[in-house]
């Protein structure tokens, strides 16, 4: 994700995107995500890392399911009643259930940076020199 992220210029496109000359490798990505990896295990308890992956993936997956409604149901008017509007509703309303049942630090933390996330995407849709994707 963090060469995509380089190659399409949303981070630093030098450094996201370097691979290792020999075996072709985002070095410079494997090591910042080891070094996350290995910071987070040595001071994070699991339960809260759990539940804030757990915020990530539920918003996520609720996204997933409005999108199915709006593209098939609303966009392309297919009226299958149950494929297209009941399943995704319900897939929507149950990941929303857990999603507010989440404890408080993780929401907090969770909104914070999803906040961070778009403020930085709208900072740099009007800076960019390139379309983002």
């Amino acid at each position: 994700m963090l060469f995509g992220m380089g190659r399409d210029e949303v981070l630093p496109k030098k450094f996201f995107t370097h691979l290792h000359p020999k075996y072709k490798t985002p070095t410079y990505n494997i090591f910042i995500m080891c070094t996350i990896g290995i910071i987070g295990a040595l001071t994070l308890n699991i339960s809260l890392v759990t539940e804030l992956l757990n915020f990530g993936g539920l918003v996520g997956f609720m996204c997933v399911n409005l999108s199915v409604i709006v593209y098939y149901f609303i966009k392309k008017r297919e009226r299958k009643i149950f494929s297209n509007l009941i399943i995704p509703a319900l897939g929507f309303i149950v990941c929303f259930y857990l999603w507010i049942n989440l404890s408080t630090f993780a929401l907090t933390v969770g909104f914070t940076w999803l906040s961070l996330g778009i403020v930085y995407g709208i900072i740099l849709s009007k800076t960019s020199k390139n379309k983002l994707p």
